[in-house]
């Protein structure tokens, strides 16, 4: 878990511009917290009307959308910054 922390604070090496990792966070934290703000807007509002408790699998696949989310917007840029970075290689080395 200290190594997950790590990469959400942390510039990888692979992102060159520091503007395209600040994009990246933005990216990552907007789309993850709003996908977990309707995972507990949907928890607060099952667990206030009604007594059973199968809405808490809706708000945990909610929460397991969020995390995800957050992880796997972190994995297609690196994906992109890998195919990037391939392109520009056969371009140096006909």
């Amino acid at each position: 878990m200290p190594t997950l922390a790590t990469i959400s604070k942390n510039k990888p090496a692979w992102i060159a511009n520091e503007g395209h990792w600040r994009m990246l966070q933005v990216l990552r934290f907007f789309l993850s917290g709003a996908v977990a703000l309707v995972g507990f807007g949907l928890l607060v509002a099952f667990a206030l009307d009604h007594r059973d408790y199968s809405y808490l699998i809706v708000a945990a696949f909610f929460f397991g959308t969020a995390v995800t989310t957050h992880w796997g917007i972190y994995a297609a840029a690196w994906a992109l910054c890998w195919v990037r970075e391939g392109f520009s290689q056969t371009k140096e080395n006909p």
